[in-house]
């Protein structure tokens, strides 16, 4: 007992010594430091909060009294004088002997185990959770009720939801989304090729087994005029025998997983993804609820971060992964198996492109309109408190009293010790080097804006030099042709072809792709290289080896529409499409139109595509119609497309007009009298082209 007397009166003895001597004095040698322009260094310039200036005029001079770094060496003594007695009280032998236990917190799955949660097991295989105290159980999803429930009912402290989360939001259910994993949701639909469904108004009157928390999908479906009441719903078995026997057309699928068990029963398939008809959710989201934000900040923070972590480590470490799934969670799935869904996993998550774990409050807002157009939560819901923010603020009021009781002590010493005469100095001396400063910014901005002129002149030429390449096509004697191309910027993401091949066939080609810019710009001088080189390819062999160049060369996110037709001068047409909107026939004095179907696969989206190449039959007078969706998704002032459906019937209505008036005066409708000024915001090409039966000679258009 009288040691402890003695190492008490010992603590608070020497922090009082300290702050009578030794910080006074620090004090007066930082205010002589900053009189000679330096910066302060104080060893508790952390505690620094404020910066009270006193500003005198005499004789147009400006003198400011600053005692930011004597209140931060004066402070520090006080702060250390009743902070370090305080925090050197307790003898070693009062401190456990044991380490701190482990708390126990749980993650509810919203799946069995595979890879799909493979950043949660590297982070308790290396120990990520464990440094920061907490022992995590992971609970694969229940069979009775929905994966979310155990988290609002406090048996699990964190869940894993799809962007139907929102929903619960919207219910007043305290959900906090914390990361998401997957920046593109996984959910597709699968319809094995057998079924011949080429595009998803095949759909219609088809069996289609959905499963739960799949709106997206339905949301895609409506969007494009195929609302759920269109097909039959089956519930979800999640087994893929009743596609492979053909009791069911198609099903609600995760890109990461049941295509490689189609593909690995040699099933072909077409895949539709909500994310070509522009709705691009989220998927696998890490949530919590309010109440363990409040109780638990820090643990909240940390868990997310040790999360965040394994999946780095995952991502960069798939094979080590996947022998801990074989070895330790499931074998469910063989090594191929888990192999693909790392693939197309880190496809979604794109970790090169975006922190793991990023979300947008604007493209969560995106989601809530699209669930609000579906009449499943109201308008104008509310997000606040939804999203979280990574950055906790602990509660330092403790401390801003000690800061305040501080300032009121050191104000006395501050009248006492401050120099003004040398802090006017200092003050000119800032003054000076501002100036130069802004002089500085001057002189690089004028460089910048240099530099920005000479790159709109590359760009100006750059496209000048795309739209030549285009433009310069050959007219057989069987076909008149029109043609009309405006780029949304400098250089398109579009690109048409019409040429002529060895066997006399003439060659259209059309293609959209994704973005603006140079990018998509380099895109299309690929496709403009592989179309001079190989003339006499079928549309189908063309549109399989771009899907080659694309997905080899180019980035994960950078994808192509396109639509290729071959027309002989006996009026047979051949034509293979990826993702396009569908060609429109128009055929007949009373035109009835055709629309030439579409395979919704993206050039560039998956390893291997294999189109359907169609062939049907001219007669003479029928006209036909290439676009890029520029045209179609022009938005008027009231945010309303074009649409499909007016082009058909313009086109109908003018059919019998010469074919380049009818595409001026169809730029002039959509221009004037729907957009009623509002400029689109995409290239825009269409290709139109009529068969006139006869075959003699050529002749060179450009």
């Amino acid at each position: 007992m009288g040691l402890r007397i003695f190492r008490d009166f010992s603590s608070w003895s020497g922090a009082f010594l300290w702050f009578l001597i030794v910080s006074p004095g620090w004090s007066f040698h930082q205010i002589h430091k900053t009189n000679k322009g330096l910066v302060s260094s104080s060893p508790l310039n952390i505690l620094a909060f404020s910066h009270f200036s006193v500003t005198l005029d005499c004789s147009g001079l400006f003198m400011e009294i600053s005692f930011l770094n004597w209140l931060r060496a004066y402070s520090g003594g006080i702060l250390v004088f009743l902070l370090y007695g305080t925090l050197s009280t307790p003898m070693a032998d009062d401190l456990p002997k044991n380490k701190i236990p482990l708390t126990k917190v749980t993650l509810q799955l919203k799946w069995k185990h595979q890879f799909q949660f493979a950043g949660y097991y590297a982070a308790l295989e290396k120990g990520y959770y464990r440094q920061i105290g907490l022992d995590v159980q992971l609970i694969e999803a229940p069979d009775h009720e929905e994966a979310f429930e155990p988290v609002l009912r406090g048996d699990a402290e964190f869940g894993i939801a799809m962007s139907d989360l929102v929903l619960l939001r919207a219910q007043k259910k305290p959900v906090v989304a914390l990361a998401a994993i997957y920046q593109h949701s996984p959910l597709i639909l699968l319809a094995p090729q057998s079924k011949k469904i080429q595009n998803i108004h095949d759909l219609v009157g088809k069996k289609v087994m959905m499963e739960n928390h799949a709106e997206e999908l339905l949301a895609y479906l409506k969007s494009e005029g195929v609302p759920s009441s269109k097909f039959i719903v089956y519930p979800h078995t999640y087994d893929i025998s009743q596609v492979a026997s053909g009791e069911i057309d198609a099903i609600s699928a995760y890109s990461t997983d049941e295509p490689f068990m189609l593909k690995e029963q040699g099933i072909d398939y077409h895949v539709f993804s909500a994310r070509s008809g522009g709705i691009d959710f989220y998927g696998d989201v890490l949530f919590t609820v309010e109440a363990q934000i409040e109780q638990n900040p820090e643990r909240v923070h940390q868990f997310l971060q040790a999360s965040l972590k394994g999946w780095g480590y995952a991502l960069s470490h798939s094979e080590e992964i996947i022998d801990l799934i074989l070895s330790k969670y499931s074998q469910r799935h063989s090594r191929e198996h888990l192999r693909f869904e790392a693939q197309q996993s880190k496809r979604l998550i794109l970790p090169d492109v975006v922190e793991i774990g990023y979300m947008n409050p604007g493209r969560w807002k995106h989601i809530s309109n699209i669930y609000a157009d579906m009449n499943m939560i109201p308008k104008n819901v509310s997000l606040e408190g939804f999203i979280y923010s990574k950055s906790p603020h602990p509660d330092l009021t403790w401390l801003y009293s000690i800061l305040a009781g501080t300032l009121l002590v050191s104000l006395i010493g501050f009248f006492i010790s401050a120099r003004f005469y040398k802090l006017n100095k200092r003050l000119r001396y800032q003054i000076t080097k501002r100036e130069e400063a802004e002089k500085k910014l001057v002189a690089q901005t004028e460089q910048l804006e240099e530099k920005n002129q000479q790159i709109m002149l590359d760009l100006k030429l750059a496209g000048d030099v795309q739209t030549q390449l285009f433009k310069a096509y050959t007219i057989p004697s069987f076909l008149r042709i029109a043609i009309r191309f405006f780029p949304y910027d400098h250089i398109s993401g579009d690109i048409y072809k019409a040429y002529l091949n060895s066997q006399n066939l003439l060659n259209l080609f059309i293609g959209d792709g994704t973005g603006h810019g140079l990018g998509p710009a380099l895109s299309t001088m690929m496709v403009n290289t592989l179309l001079a080189q190989n003339p006499d390819f079928s549309p189908n062999h063309m549109l399989q080896e771009l899907n080659d160049i694309f997905y080899r060369n180019l980035p994960e996110d950078s994808f192509m529409t396109a639509a290729h037709l071959q027309i002989s001068e006996m009026g047979q047409l051949k034509y293979a499409t990826a993702g396009h909107p569908p060609v429109i026939i128009l055929s007949g004095k009373e035109p009835t139109v055709v629309e030439l179907s579409s395979s919704t696969s993206l050039l560039g989206a998956f390893p291997i595509f294999t189109p359907q190449e169609t062939s049907i039959t001219l007669s003479p007078g029928d006209r036909g119609y290439l676009y890029t969706d520029g045209i179609t998704e022009w938005l008027n002032p009231q945010k309303e497309m074009f649409g499909a459906a007016n082009l058909e019937t313009f086109l109908r209505e003018h059919h019998s007009n010469d074919l380049d008036m009818v595409l001026s005066h169809l730029m002039d409708h959509i221009s004037k009298q729907h957009a009623q000024g509002v400029p689109c915001n995409d290239d825009i090409t269409i290709i139109a082209f009529e068969f006139l039966g006869t075959a003699d000679k050529t002749a060179k258009h450009t």
